[in-house]
């Protein structure tokens, strides 16, 4: 709808409870999304990797009144804090690290595509990654599964070009690895999967050279 204009900033009108998918596809100047009052209300099924296509996206601003969401630091979540919904794609994080808060539940679909830091610290109450979650995460060299994880989704952590260490935390709860999970992490040598993981899906690791 939006496709290739020369917004800097948007508002969502507060009477729009869905938006779909690459509305502000190559819009190369939009650096700032004001979300409406009405999103993810319930009155509609809002598709929460609306923000892909924003590669441009600094900074998510939630009004207050919306009852479902709140942003901090620019970064998008659930009113309760349990769920990650997006981390701009164009957001610097400080001294290039971003600690995903404590009482974050889920990644949810694409939270962080494309994150341009260097290094993600999960917490330690994370319970799901879903599909796309981390996906092309390309600067991030190490990266910590916390051990109350039990399911990660399709294409989670695939296209980390430059993850080469992949840890699951004493305990591991992992019972889930997603199709194409981890594709395309080059250069990872070696994965050591926890012991009660009763599913891998299809390609999980294809392209992972270096695994042995």
């Amino acid at each position: 709808v939006f496709a290739n204009t020369a917004f800097t900033t948007f508002k969502i009108p507060d009477a729009v409870a869905y938006v779909g998918n690459n509305v502000w596809s190559n819009c190369q100047k939009l650096t700032k999304i004001e979300v409406s009052e009405a999103m993810f209300s319930g009155t509609s099924s809002q598709n929460t990797g609306l923000f892909t296509s924003c590669m441009y996206l600094k900074e998510i601003v939630v009004p207050e009144g919306n009852n479902f969401l709140k942003a901090v630091d620019g970064v998008l979540y659930s009113i309760d804090g349990a769920t990650l919904y997006c981390y701009p794609m164009a957001k610097v994080p400080t001294n290039g690290k971003f600690e995903v808060p404590e009482g974050v539940f889920t990644i949810d679909y694409s939270a962080l595509y494309r994150f341009s830091g260097t290094e993600l610290v999960l917490p330690d109450s994370l319970e799901e990654i879903k599909a796309n979650g981390i996906q092309a995460a390309q600067n991030i060299t190490t990266i910590v599964i916390p051990a109350k994880v039990k399911v990660i989704g399709n294409n989670a952590f695939s296209a980390c070009n430059s993850l080469t260490q992949i840890t699951f935390a004493t305990g591991s709860q992992l019972e889930l690895i997603g199709d194409s999970a981890f594709s395309g992490c080059k250069l990872v040598t070696e994965l050591i999967l926890p012991d009660n993981v009763a599913k891998i899906g299809s390609n999980a690791f294809q392209g992972c050279y270096k695994l042995e």
